[in-house]
């Protein structure tokens, strides 16, 4: 069975329609869609296993093609959603809409199944726990996120941007949590990385950042 079931319906770039579905328990699988009605192509049964299985600590899937780097990347959830649980989100890529999901170091994601110790080393993680930290005098309160994840993802064409929507919760605040956008970039080895601070709006020039800001202490 897949309880917590998650579903993410796309459209690759020749046209096809898929849905990426899952969660704990099951795993991650895809099936190919009729773009006329909707409903799965016969003769799939259960689709393409894609990661997870064995109750491994595994949900979220979402899919996402870059024609930056013509990659299919899929997203998924690792670890539990409670703020002390550890939620990250990580990926794998493949050439091709139903894989094999590759992380960086070659490992297909379908052995990303059972218990921690054995899913702990793959995909490669875009996002997870983190704090800015206050030095004594600064005007501004620690910050960070705690157990994002669930994420979705979305690339726009007129801007060329490629964003990330997650949920997060936050340090010293429980269990109450919010949306967060962040952009994300290629890097020269064809991964997603994501930005640290959550994506606003330039208005007016006025939170433009460039190399000058970069100088000061870390």
């Amino acid at each position: 069975g897949f309880p917590d079931c998650n579903t993410a319906m796309w459209i690759d770039k020749k046209g096809k329609l898929w849905m990426v579905y899952g969660s704990y328990s099951g795993g991650i699988f895809i099936l190919q869609m009729d773009e006329a009605t909707g409903k799965p192509l016969p003769g799939q049964g259960y689709g393409k296993h894609l990661a997870g299985g064995d109750h491994s600590q595994i949900e979220g899937g979402y899919m996402l093609y870059s024609p930056e780097s013509n990659y299919y990347y899929l997203f998924m959830s690792f670890g539990g959603l409670a703020a002390n649980d550890g939620y990250n989100i990580r990926i794998a890529r493949s050439r091709n809409p139903d894989g094999p999901f590759l992380d960086a170091e070659g490992r297909n994601m379908t052995g990303a199944r059972g218990n921690q110790e054995n899913i702990a080393p793959l995909g490669v993680k875009l996002m997870g726990g983190s704090e800015f930290v206050s030095a004594v005098g600064d005007g501004e309160t620690p910050r960070g996120y705690l157990s994002p994840g669930h994420n979705s993802a979305y690339y726009d064409a007129k801007t060329r941007q490629h964003l990330l929507i997650t949920h997060t919760r936050f340090p010293n605040r429980g269990e109450g949590h919010s949306i967060r956008v962040h952009e994300m970039y290629v890097n020269k080895d064809g991964w997603l990385v994501a930005s640290p601070h959550r994506h606003v709006p330039t208005i007016q020039g006025k939170n433009i950042v460039d190399s000058t800001d970069v100088i000061g202490d870390y």
